[in-house]
């Protein structure tokens, strides 16, 4: 549990600072749409709006110059075959009609599970790369925040850090030389 609440502090602190130094606020408000799975949800906390990673970003920044919208939708997958993919998602659907400044994508728990990885792991590079674009072909042009997977073991959810740290973040960083160097 204090892993867990540590990982979630960096998570929140790294978002503000690069926020902070890279971002010009203008007149108009930024918005910044947290697009993932139930980790930016918040499952399972009291009050996910607030609690959430996205709601503390938008309580650190404020209300004034930024929009912080949280389109977790828990249990989804990257993985366009899984059968619960976040393509599908309502929730994805109103990220992109956000027509966001920023994205921070957060998307890859649940594709770890071992007998999903089994069956489409050959898949996910292709399908993350083909999400990251989705949102780099929108008219506001937002810049797109990657995170890689925070450490999570739940074996009744077929969910285990070693997946998660041997083979979907090593997928998500071979893409990062992609997006971000082109």
């Amino acid at each position: 549990m204090k892993q867990t609440k540590f990982y979630w502090s960096v998570i929140v602190i790294a978002m503000m600072a690069f926020a902070l130094t890279s971002l010009s606020v203008s007149a108009q408000k930024q918005k910044i749409s947290c697009a993932g799975n139930s980790i930016t949800y918040g499952y399972e906390l009291s009050d996910p709006y607030n609690q959430g990673y996205p709601g503390q970003l938008r309580t650190l920044l404020g209300s004034t110059n930024w929009a912080v919208g949280n389109f977790g939708d828990s249990g989804r997958t990257t993985l366009k075959g899984s059968g619960y993919s976040y393509w599908d998602s309502q929730l994805y659907k109103n990220a992109l009609a956000s027509n966001p400044n920023q994205v921070i994508l957060k998307l890859g728990t649940n594709d770890s599970k071992r007998w999903l990885w089994n069956w489409l792991g050959a898949d996910y590079k292709k399908d993350y790369t083909a999400m990251v674009q989705s949102f780099q072909n929108l008219s506001s042009k937002p810049e797109i925040w990657i995170c890689l997977l925070i450490s999570g073991e739940n074996a009744s959810w077929d969910i285990f850090n070693s997946d998660i740290k041997d083979k979907v973040n090593p997928k998500i960083k071979e893409g990062l030389w992609k997006w971000v160097w082109g």
